[in-house]
């Protein structure tokens, strides 16, 4: 009996050893921020909105695409409903509000980016030739052709 005991106890042990690493790397899952772009510049940020409008800061919402970055309600969806200061992403209008604003389209171009940043044109670099690509083909079909 007491080495039954003992098998118990060491299947406990073992056990307890074996679920911390689980616990641990569930953690680290769930607080892992996304993709961090680092060279996604405010030049490159400008350049995005001329190639998207010439950067026109007047235009309103067209056929469904909104602001100076002609942004989509499914972009801005795909990119985190962002939303400006205060609103909630549930209203309606507050994707066309945060859209139509400077500052906060550039919160969603840069966080579509940060989801879908990869090397289009196998160049070896992340850069703003491939989130050119990535903006206007979508996060999954960027490529050079």
């Amino acid at each position: 009996m007491k080495r039954k005991h003992g098998t118990d106890f060491d299947l406990k042990i073992l056990l307890l050893f074996a679920t911390i690493p689980l616990a641990y790397l569930q953690f680290i899952e769930q607080s892992t921020p996304a993709k961090y772009v680092s060279n996604l510049t405010p030049k490159c940020l400008n350049c995005l909105c001329h190639a998207a409008t010439g950067c026109d800061m007047r235009l309103g919402c067209v056929k469904g695409y909104c602001g100076p970055y002609k942004i989509s309600r499914l972009f801005w969806i795909d990119g985190g409903r962002e939303v400006l200061p205060e609103d909630d992403a549930e209203r309606a209008g507050a994707f066309e509000d945060c859209a139509l604003q400077p500052q906060c389209a550039q919160r969603i171009i840069t966080n579509y980016l940060e989801k879908y940043a990869r090397d289009c044109n196998s160049d070896g670099l992340t850069n703003c030739t491939d989130y050119l690509m990535i903006n206007f083909n979508g996060g999954y079909q960027c490529s050079p052709d």
